[in-house]
C-alpha cells in the first residue's frame, strides 16, 4: 500500500481503454438514444442538447418568451446596472452580455442565467460527439426553422398571388370572317 506501481498501464492509456470498450458494447439501438447509461452520449441527446445550444431560432424565440412572462417586468429594474454589478459575480461571458441587456427583471436575469449554463453544458455534450452525430443532430434541431421559413414564404406569397391573379372576367371572343 502506498507504493506507485512500476510498469503498469498508465491512466490516460487505461482511459482510452475503457472508452473503446464501451463503445464496443454499445449496441446499435443505443445510439438513438435508449441508452441504458447516462454517461454516452446518444443521437436522442445529441439533437435535445442541439435545440438547448442554440441550434434553433424557434425554440430561442420560445425560450425568451417564456421567460418573460414567468418573470414580470420591474420599472425599477435597470439592465445595464446589473450587468455592470454581475458580470464577475455570475462568470457572464462577453458573448452573452447583449442577452442580459434585454431582461426586464432580476429574476429574467437570473432565468437567462440559468438557460446560458444550460447552453455552455449542451455545447460541451455535443462537442464529445463524432462528427456524422454533430452534423445528424444539428440538421434535426434545424428542421422547425426550416418549416418555420416555408410557412412564412408561404404567407408572403398568398398577397402576391392575389396581386397577379386575373380578376374572373373573359375578354370577350371577336368573330373571325
Amino acid at each position: 500500500m502506498g507504493r506507485p506501481v512500476i510498469g503498469g498501464e498508465a491512466a490516460s492509456t487505461r482511459a482510452v481503454r475503457e472508452c473503446h470498450e464501451q463503445q464496443a458494447r454499445q449496441l446499435w439501438y443505443q445510439t438513438l438514444g435508449f441508452a441504458t447509461d447516462t454517461n454516452t452520449e446518444t443521437l436522442y441527446q445529441g439533437v435535445a442538447d442541439s435545440f438547448k445550444a442554440g441550434g434553433s431560432i424557434a425554440l430561442n424565440l420560445l425560450a425568451s418568451y417564456r421567460r418573460a412572462y414567468d418573470n414580470p417586468v420591474d420599472p425599477d429594474f435597470d439592465p445595464l446596472r446589473w450587468l455592470d454589478d454581475n458580470p464577475e459575480k455570475y462568470q457572464i461571458e462577453l458573448q452573452h452580455l447583449s442577452s442580459f441587456a434585454g431582461t426586464g427583471s432580476d429574476a429574467e436575469a437570473l432565468a437567462l442565467l440559468v438557460d446560458v449554463t444550460e447552453r455552455k453544458a449542451a455545447e460541451k455534450r455535443i462537442q464529445r460527439m463524432g462528427a456524422a452525430a454533430q452534423l445528424t443532430a444539428r440538421a434535426i434541431a434545424a428542421l422547425p426553422d426550416v418549416a418555420l421559413l416555408l410557412v412564412i414564404v408561404a404567407a408572403l406569397c398568398i398577397p402576391l398571388r392575389a396581386a397577379f391573379r386575373r380578376t374572373g372576367r373573359s375578354v370577350p371572343a371577336t368573330a373571325n370572317t
